[in-house]
């Protein structure tokens, strides 16, 4: 059988469009469900014709690039559909104008397609390499975690614009609604930065007060957390990661910065929740850094040919990032921090 047998866009737009509605149907009205299915698979569409089309996924424009097979191909669905699904579900609540919401998604969706290739390739050929393999349920949790960073930066860049986004009805500010934790400096990407928009939509620009009116609950509660979080860190890291807010997102997390604002207005379970998100975030950034740095400093003490000799039967994402430690770019084809740190673990055995 031939790979037009085997992956057919429309059937798996469908078959995507069809199981995500399912799912949808228990986080919203069947109306929203609907239309979100919809959209869902008018995007995997999309996605699934590239692939249809372009059939290889390229490293380097001037190389000739990995054939997708169907496995890799189904594989690459899988990934950018959970991760557009994860979206759709986070952004959900929020209460912005529609042309700000399609505009979040679709890039969205750019950034999981890129995503999608990048885990294809780094998982390539994984059967061969016991050793440094990612199962699928770690695939699925690293590119929720790309969607959790993307919506993070849009919303971020929309709020610098018009104050804290809030939320749709008061349902939606329970203990299980999505959270957008405020951007940290050096917040991890997985595999990918989300592209930095020119401009958000237009939209009307409410008031920003001094003390959290009860309506933005949700919002003020991440900047309590933010202001609890920075609190934690040397006074220069702090400042570093106050000085990339707006200046109204600044006055809010300096009026919590006083613990007597900590008042019960706020729901101080879930300020804790997000406090203990964002050191998660800041923890897993700067696992990423002190691997990638080690990383670089094992590739140093080898000669680079016995190097290359070593990862020669390993998968090309692997490869080249091999060919980027061993000159010293510590921005050359990343790879995700638990398969970074299998390789060097497994380098590390090699070289002693």
């Amino acid at each position: 059988m031939g790979f037009e047998d085997e992956f057919n866009p429309q059937q798996v737009a469908a078959q995507q469009r069809d199981q995500y509605l399912e799912r949808m149907r228990e986080q919203m009205t069947a109306e929203e469900a609907e239309a979100m299915a919809d959209y869902l698979g008018r995007m995997a569409e999309v996605a699934a014709n590239f692939i249809f089309n372009e059939r290889v996924i390229k490293l380097q424009e001037d190389q000739p690039g990995v054939p997708i097979t169907p496995p890799m191909a189904s594989q690459m669905m899988m990934l950018f559909c959970e991760g557009l699904y994860f979206g759709i579900i986070r952004s959900h609540p929020l209460d912005v104008p529609d042309e700000f919401r399609t505009w979040m998604l679709q890039n969205l969706a750019g950034v999981l397609f890129e995503n999608a290739k990048q885990m294809a390739l780094t998982t390539y050929g994984q059967e061969d390499t016991p050793g440094v393999t990612i199962s699928d349920a770690q695939q699925i949790e690293m590119i929720c975690q790309t969607t959790d960073n993307a919506l993070t930066y849009y919303c971020g860049e929309y709020e610098k614009q018009h104050g804290p986004i809030p939320y749709k009805d008061a349902d939606s500010q329970g203990a299980d609604a999505p959270a957008l934790p405020a951007p940290i400096e050096d917040a991890p990407a997985s595999h990918a930065e989300a592209p930095q928009p020119e401009a958000a939509p237009p939209a009307p620009a409410p008031a920003i007060p001094t003390a959290p009116p009860p309506h933005d609950a949700l919002a003020h509660e991440r900047y309590a957390a933010l202001a609890l979080f920075v609190s934690t860190l040397p006074p220069a890291r702090g400042r570093a990661i106050l000085q990339r807010l707006s200046p109204q997102a600044q006055q809010l997390t300096a009026h919590y910065s006083a613990p007597e604002n900590l008042d019960a207005s706020l729901d101080l379970k879930r300020v804790v929740r997000h406090l203990g998100r964002l050191k998660e975030q800041f923890t897993q950034s700067q696992g990423l850094n002190q691997t990638r740095k080690a990383m670089l400093a094992l590739a140093a003490q080898w000669q680079p040919q016995a190097l290359r000799a070593v990862v020669r039967h390993e998968r090309p994402a692997i490869r080249a990032y091999i060919e980027g430690a061993l000159n010293a770019r510590s921005d050359a084809a990343a790879l995700p921090l638990k398969i970074e740190a299998a390789l060097y673990a497994y380098l590390k055995n090699q070289s002693a």
